[in-house]
């Protein structure tokens, strides 16, 4: 038995829906036309801009569609705005491609907001004439749309989930009802969020030796004793200060619910470490550190040296517990995070 192109379009359409992690409907205030085809970015992209094709103003006489199509571009969390790569789904027949509105500072896109005019009966019907995109900085960006309508309730994606996927509902054009002269073009739209990953999932584990203290007897004649007693209630995860690190932030990402998915990274993707020796499986970590009481003892005529183990991964930075004394200054390359 044979499965028509109908039918194997629908389960691939289904599947699609079916993995995204939530589907936004927005209000239904004008519903002429036809749905389209769900559309959604590439695997691990989200929305992160958009364009409007629109039809100016006709004139009093004139049939307006005003909004046609909605063009999404997409790209990865924090990545460069390609202009090239973009989804549509259901497109109308009017009006031409407007300005391209991007989300700044390497935020993404979390919702939208259409301008929808609803049945004007007897009188010129136009259904969506605008959108505002809702960033995850929280702000809008507004498109180049017409002023018919009112705007309606933002729809909103869930938080760690970003805008990946539409779909548009369009009213065809009728060419054999030289009667009905009232064209609508694209009415609604509905979005899809899906999962954010975890940057502690994603990322590629760092470790590098920190300087703490020294203990100096180089002019001594007997063994130095130097005492070293490190804070307590200090946290040992942190987030690092950047645009991409802000973006996770406002997508809802917290070091507080990703710290175990962090040290988990940690275990899988280090070990043993050859570069510190340190086993990082039996690493389990506390989100606060705890007070440590160390002594160095430096023989005569030389120095000792204390360093503490530090990590990173991706946006998210590790205090370890781990110190180690050593009788030399490491080199600079055991103490920088680039190698």
């Amino acid at each position: 038995m044979y499965m028509s192109l109908t039918s194997l379009v629908f389960i691939i359409q289904c599947f699609l829906i079916c993995s995204a992690e939530h589907i936004i409907h927005t209000p239904r205030y004008s519903d002429f036309g036809t749905w389209g085809n769900w559309e959604y970015c590439p695997s691990g992209q989200f929305v992160n801009g958009f364009q409007l094709q629109v039809e100016a103003p006709r004139g009093e006489f004139g049939d307006d569609t005003a909004l046609n199509s909605i063009r999404f571009f997409c790209g990865p969390v924090g990545g460069f705005f390609n202009h090239s790569n973009f989804i549509t789904s259901r497109q109308g027949y009017w009006g031409s491609w407007g300005q391209v509105y991007a989300c700044v500072d390497n935020s993404t896109a979390i919702g939208i907001q259409l301008r929808v005019e609803k049945s004007q009966g007897i009188l010129d019907d136009t259904g969506a004439n605008n959108l505002r995109m809702v960033c995850s900085d929280r702000l809008v960006h507004e498109g180049d749309g017409t002023i018919w309508g009112k705007w309606l309730t933002k729809s909103l994606c869930p938080r760690r989930t970003a805008l990946c996927g539409l779909r548009t509902l369009v009213e065809s054009w009728d060419r054999s009802d030289v009667l009905d002269n009232d064209d609508t073009a694209l009415n609604n739209a509905d979005i899809a969020c899906c999962d954010v990953p975890s940057p502690a999932k994603s990322c590629t584990p760092k470790e590098r030796w920190e300087f703490v203290a020294h203990c100096d007897n180089t002019v001594g004649t007997e063994t130095k004793e130097c005492e070293f007693e490190s804070k307590d209630d200090t946290p040992n995860y942190w987030t690092d200060v950047t645009r991409i690190s802000k973006t996770y932030k406002d997508l809802g990402m917290r070091i507080e619910d990703d710290y175990v998915d962090l040290i988990k990274t940690f275990h899988e993707k280090l070990g043993k470490s050859k570069r510190t020796g340190f086993d990082w499986k039996a690493f389990g970590g506390s989100l606060m550190s705890k007070k440590a009481h160390l002594k160095l003892k430096a023989p005569p005529g030389e120095k000792q040296y204390l360093y503490r183990l530090l990590a990173k991964c991706g946006i998210y930075h590790i205090n370890s517990e781990y110190f180690k004394i050593f009788d030399e200054e490491l080199d600079p390359s055991l103490t920088s995070f680039d190698y």
